[in-house]
This record gives structure tokens, sequence and C-alpha cells, in this order.
């Protein structure tokens, strides 16, 4: 549900605090869990969110805050997301390879791969957002 969704006659009345409430602390938490992420692969010289994973992230948070979202609250929510997600996606193309010695082709083409991933992604949330 939207910040902006307005529920339908039947739903009790406490029904939006109560998801707005939820909504708030899920989206913080997830806040919180991006900055761990970002913190722990800066500490570990490793990354912390698998590569495919954090593609179809990353492309979900692209496509929403151009081109799903509506209200500005929502918009600058997945653009802070967006910009967090630059960090962990620092973390996989400078340290990733260090996961990769033993497969050295993947290891030396992290970056690209993440990139072709993230524009795969993006494709099939557009598409499936149209």
């Amino acid at each position: 549900m939207g910040s902006s969704d307005i529920p339908p006659p039947h739903v009790s009345p406490n029904f939006l605090p109560v998801t707005n409430t939820l909504l708030q602390i899920g989206g913080s938490l997830w806040t919180l869990c991006y900055i761990l992420l970002t913190w722990e692969s800066f500490r570990t010289k490793s990354y912390g969110m698998p590569l495919f994973a954090l593609a179809y992230n990353f492309a979900w948070e692209l496509i929403y805050a151009f081109y799903v979202a509506e209200a500005p609250l929502e918009k600058a929510v997945f653009g802070i997301w967006c910009l967090l997600d630059c960090g962990m996606v620092y973390g996989i193309v400078k340290h990733g390879h260090n996961e990769w010695k033993h497969a050295p082709v993947v290891a030396k083409n992290l970056g690209l791969i993440f990139w072709v991933l993230l524009a795969y992604c993006c494709v099939g949330h557009w598409a499936s957002a149209k």
C-alpha cells in the first residue's frame, strides 16, 4: 500500500495507522540494514549483499524512485535507498574480487557482471511495473 492509497470502506479505521507505523518501522530497519551492510563491506574488505540480490534490489529502487512512485515522500525514500545502495555497489566493485579468487574470470569482470545484472533487473522491474 502506498502512502497516498485509501483503503476500501469495509476496512477498519485502525488499518491505516497500523500499516503506516509498520511501514515506517520496516523502512527504518531496511535503511539500517543498508548502512550496516556497507559498513561491514568496508570493515571486512568484502561485500555484504550477494551480487544478484544487490542488482535486483538496486534495480527495484531505481525503477520505483524514477518511474513508479508518485508521492514526493515515496520518491525521496526510494532515492535515499538508491544512494545507500551505492555504498554496497562500491563494496562489490572495490572488494568483490577477493571473494572470487577461485574464479579469476568472474573476479576480473565483477563490475561488468554487476552492471549487466542491474540492466537486466531494471528491464524486468520496469516491465512488471508498466
